[in-house]
C-alpha cells in the first residue's frame, strides 16, 4: 500500500512528517479475523487499545512490541484484566533474536 505523508508545520514551517496507518491497519485486522489466533502489534500507540480489547474479547491472544517507554497509557485498563490480558514487550527485547 503506499500512502501520501502529511506534512506538518510548526511555526510556520514545515518540521514534520505523518503518515497515520491506524485505520487501514484495523481493517485489515478485522476482514482477517479468522486467519489468526494472535496478533502481533508493532506499536505502542494507544489509539490500537480499542482493536486489542475487541480481539481480548473475543478470545484472541495480543501482543505488543513497543519502543522502550512509549507505551500508550490507554493500554493500562487492559493491564487489570482478570484474564485473557495482552503481553506487552519492548521492541529492543527482540533486537538479539532478530539479527
Amino acid at each position: 500500500m503506499v500512502k501520501k505523508l502529511k506534512y506538518l508545520m510548526e511555526k510556520g514551517r514545515y518540521c514534520r512528517r505523518k503518515c497515520d496507518f491506524d485505520v487501514e491497519i484495523t481493517k485489515d485486522i478485522l476482514i482477517n479475523l479468522d486467519k489468526f489466533d494472535t496478533l502481533l502489534l508493532f506499536s505502542g500507540d494507544g489509539d490500537y487499545k480499542a482493536i486489542a480489547e475487541y480481539l481480548l474479547n473475543i478470545k484472541k491472544k495480543v501482543i505488543i512490541a513497543h519502543p522502550f517507554g512509549a507505551r500508550g497509557k490507554e493500554y493500562n485498563e487492559l493491564l487489570k484484566r482478570e484474564i485473557n490480558r495482552p503481553y506487552f514487550l519492548t521492541a529492543n527485547r527482540l533486537e538479539n533474536f532478530l539479527r
